[in-house]
């Protein structure tokens, strides 16, 4: 029986090869963009879900209202974060970050004659909750002082490679734009589906 319409099937597309042509790329180009749109909207959906807390994360916004029009802004005062914490019970804690800065000069003084230096467009800053947040892993370092003091730099992998190939980075000192900072940690790269990116990220009471 399934012989059968296998057989009528292939006599009916040999009969009529245009029209037939015609389907079958129609129905191939269809279940292709299909897909397509399918895997885009899988990787939208998956920015930040690697971070344990992703559905407890909130990130602030300020809606400025103007005579005429309402305008958004990513950026927000600083104090807003404690006035959160203070006013809305709820809130179990609060994260501040600057940045990212763009076009920022760091330098390495590998030896009494070379210096590496990279314009860098993914430095931030943070505070001493950074690690509470977000659940990154430390390869080198102590996630509950790496950006407790000023000064103090935690970098990714990427970045260490970049500046100090394969010795150890921990205690080495970067110059530059922002001044000189002691590099406590190094932090696993962060995959291309997050929008937190950062190459260098410095302690935010510096």
């Amino acid at each position: 029986m399934l012989r059968n319409f296998i057989q009528i099937a292939l006599r009916s597309l040999i009969k009529q090869k245009v029209y037939s042509a015609i389907n079958i790329v129609g129905f191939s180009v269809s279940i292709c963009a299909c897909l397509l749109i399918l895997l885009y909207i899988q990787h939208e959906t998956s920015y930040d879900k690697f971070f344990p807390k992703s559905e407890r994360m909130y990130k602030m916004a300020l809606e400025r209202i103007y005579p005429d029009h309402r305008t958004f802004y990513a950026v927000i005062p600083h104090s807003f974060a404690y006035v959160m914490k203070k006013d809305f019970p709820e809130v179990e804690n609060t994260l501040l970050l600057n940045g990212p800065a763009n076009r920022v000069n760091i330098t390495y003084q590998a030896s009494d004659t070379e210096i590496r230096s990279f314009e860098e467009s993914y430095f931030m800053l943070g505070d001493t909750t950074f690690f509470d947040f977000f659940d990154i892993e430390l390869v080198k370092g102590n996630k509950q002082t790496a950006l407790r003091k000023p000064q103090t730099v935690v970098i990714t992998e990427a970045t260490a490679k970049r500046y100090f190939g394969d010795t150890d980075p921990l205690g080495k000192v970067l110059g530059g734009d922002v001044g000189e900072f002691t590099v406590t940690g190094v932090c696993k790269n962060l995959p291309e589906n997050s929008h937190l990116r950062f190459d260098l990220m410095g302690s935010l009471d510096t």
